[in-house]
C-alpha cells in the first residue's frame, strides 16, 4: 500500500468520524496508518512516531532512542499525570501538514475525549527502559487529579531489577 492510499485512507477517517463515534479501536487504526506514512521519515517526527509505535505494542522494550524525550516528559519525579497535549499538538501539526481534515483535534470538548482515549490505550503498554539506570513507566487510569484537566493519565516510575 502506498502513500497516496494510507492518506485516502486518513482523509476519508477524520472527514467521516465525528467525536462520539470514535472508540479505542479507531484511534489505534488512525494511529497505525499514520505511523506507515512517517516510518520513511521518523527522526522527523520522533514524538509521533513514538506515540503511534507505543499504541501498536503490549510493551516497549526499545525505548532508548526516546528515553530522553520520556524523561523530559516525566521530569525526575516518581509518580505525575501527564495529559497528552504534546501528542495532541504533534498529530494537529502532522495532519494539517498532509492537509487532512484536522477539526476533530480543534475543539477543546473533542481534545478532552482524546485524551480519555488515550489513557485507556497506553495505560495498557508500559514502556521499559534497560540501560545502566533502567526504569519502566506505567500509565494508569487518573488516580490523583490534575488542574487544568479531567482526562489524562497518572504514571508511576520504578526501578528495573
Amino acid at each position: 500500500m502506498g502513500k497516496t492510499e494510507i492518506k485516502d485512507k486518513l482523509y476519508k477517517f477524520f472527514l467521516s468520524k465525528r467525536i462520539d463515534e470514535i472508540g479505542e479501536p479507531h484511534v489505534i487504526y488512525a494511529l497505525s496508518r499514520i505511523r506507515k506514512l512517517i516510518e520513511p521519515e521518523k527522526k522527523e517526527y520522533q514524538l509521533l512516531w513514538f506515540y503511534c509505535s507505543w499504541a501498536l505494542h503490549y510493551r516497549m522494550d526499545g525505548t532508548d532512542p526516546v528515553k530522553d524525550m520520556v524523561k523530559e516528559f516525566v521530569g525526575e519525579k516518581d509518580e505525575g499525570f501527564i495529559d497528552f497535549s504534546n501528542l495532541i499538538r504533534a498529530l494537529t501539526e502532522f495532519i494539517d501538514g498532509q492537509g487532512l481534515p484536522s477539526e476533530l483535534l480543534k475543539n477543546e470538548d473533542n481534545k478532552d475525549r482524546l485524551r480519555e482515549l488515550f489513557r485507556d490505550i497506553y495505560s495498557d503498554t508500559p514502556l521499559r527502559f534497560k540501560d545502566q539506570t533502567g526504569f519502566e513507566l506505567t500509565l494508569t487510569a487518573p488516580k490523583i487529579t490534575h488542574p487544568d484537566t479531567l482526562y489524562g493519565a497518572g504514571y508511576k516510575v520504578v526501578a528495573l531489577d
